[in-house]
């Protein structure tokens, strides 16, 4: 979460199957701020997501 335009002042949010968590301290935000920059890299387009859907649903039908 963005509280304003310092990453100081950043949250993160774990949620988990039993529990949730906040943390705060600028090293959690800094790993998982590289961590979602990883996952947003890795991630296919809308196109390229509808495509796969599309193929998979087809494969198990």
């Amino acid at each position: 979460m963005r509280f304003g335009e310092e990453v100081a002042s950043d949250v993160i949010y774990l949620e988990t199957f039993t529990d949730a968590d906040y943390l705060d301290s600028p090293e959690a935000v800094r790993a998982y701020t590289r961590l979602w920059g990883r996952l947003q890299a890795a991630a296919l387009g809308p196109a390229e997501s509808r495509r796969l859907i599309l193929r998979i649903a087809d494969e198990i039908k």
